[in-house]
């Protein structure tokens, strides 16, 4: 939207902030197809969830895949078949919407990370969750190999999330750790500074199984 004068910016953007007040920390949410996803606007869909998020709102979005499933099946070769206009999934179609559902769902994450300067994601600071996850904290480290190397640690998993591989894992251990130790000062006061690391994840569990 083009505004001929600030005063216009102003008017329309004070005739927001009730709805802003009203929904600052609700949750939404949207869902879209693949067809969505595929489109070469897809972006502008990205910029609308950012700027959703920058005020507040918590985001779930659920996404379809049947255009991609589509397309890898047609790839494959693979004949389908419909009862009532629904497919018949079997293992190939399984394996197909599996493919299908996991690279959509990479690429909204790695496009909701896109914090590009001089674009509506600049200064983005959006946490994607998928599938489970654990949260832990530190109860022990070790000294890295090397001066130039992050301690190894063994953290304590405090709380779970989702029922899936991780739902049962009680420790998790970072081990063979390479690199990540900052040296020297920054340029200036309140800059950030980053060192690239590696490091094995162990995540561990009670139970035989």
């Amino acid at each position: 939207m083009a505004f001929a004068v600030p005063a216009e910016f102003v008017k329309s953007f004070r005739s927001a902030a009730p709805y802003i007040h009203a929904f600052s920390g609700r949750t939404f949410v949207v869902a879209f197809g693949g067809e969505v996803v595929a489109d070469s606007r897809f972006m502008a869909l990205i910029h609308d969830l950012n700027l959703l998020a920058s005020l507040g709102v918590r985001l779930v979005l659920v996404h379809g895949a049947r255009p991609q499933i589509e397309s890898r099946l047609a790839h494959l070769k693979h004949r389908t078949h419909y009862i009532n206009g629904l497919r018949v999934t079997d293992d190939i179609a399984l394996s197909c919407a599996k493919e299908a559902s996991g690279r959509i769902r990479v690429e909204i994450e790695a496009l909701l990370s896109m914090g590009l300067p001089n674009s509506p994601m600049a200064g983005a600071d959006i946490r994607v969750a998928s599938g489970d996850f654990v949260t832990a904290k530190p109860i022990g480290n070790a000294p890295g190999q090397t001066q130039a190397d992050i301690p190894w640690l063994k953290l304590e998993v405090i709380d779970h999330r989702g029922t899936g591989t991780f739902s049962r894992v009680t420790t998790v251990q970072r081990i063979n750790t390479r690199g990540g130790v900052v040296t020297g000062a920054c340029e200036q006061a309140g800059s950030y500074r980053s060192a690239p690391y590696a490091a094995d994840y162990v995540f561990l569990r009670n139970g035989s199984d």
